[in-house]
């Protein structure tokens, strides 16, 4: 008779097998948890990138590397923004790769920052926000386990798979062009 043996991977290791745990103490608890951190599964980005595009600037961080501005963003033509993507996707620009600035998280938490943290943090760990209260120094280490994780999962995994299916909608839309040209 066959048996199978169950490993302790949870449905979430297998399909995002980067994780990371942070150990927390919560306000009133006697013994501290372990709260692991995934990255934002996929159908959690398009609201994710709400607070991403708040919290990102107030801790330093540009998916493009200073090479643009904001508004050269908004102003750039579709190749310019896919040229870019590709270099960060090829490893060209080693957006992955920038160190998180601790200092800058502190400073956004006692700045106008506190509120966005927060809540990006209760999203990205689908907790409420009052599981946070009492908590500072696991803020920060909690932030940099989001961070890590998801800008790692965006560069490496989302962005290539992104970049080919526009590329797919382009080569589509030019042969529908065409073939409606002749």
């Amino acid at each position: 008779m066959n048996t199978v043996q169950a490993d302790s991977k949870t449905a979430l290791d297998v399909i995002f097998p980067d994780s990371r745990s942070v150990t927390i103490a919560r306000a009133g608890a006697t013994e501290p948890e372990t709260l692991l951190i995934y990255p934002l599964p996929l159908q959690k980005w398009k609201l994710g990138f709400k607070y991403i595009a708040q919290v990102a600037p107030m801790l330093g961080f540009d998916l493009f590397a200073g090479t643009m501005t904001s508004e050269e963003i908004g102003t750039a033509s579709g190749t310019e923004l896919m040229a870019k993507a590709d270099a960060i996707a090829e490893g060209k620009t080693d957006v992955a790769a920038q160190p998180v600035d601790t200092q800058k998280i502190y400073d956004a938490l006692m700045g106008d920052g506190f509120d966005v943290i927060i809540e990006f943090i209760a999203f990205a760990t689908d907790k409420e926000v009052a599981f946070f209260d009492g908590m500072y120094d696991e803020i920060i280490d909690i932030m940099v386990a989001v961070i890590e994780l998801n800008l790692n999962f965006f560069v490496q995994k989302l962005l290539p798979k992104v970049l080919a299916g526009t590329r797919n909608v382009v080569a589509t839309a030019q042969t529908v062009r065409t073939a409606a040209k002749q």
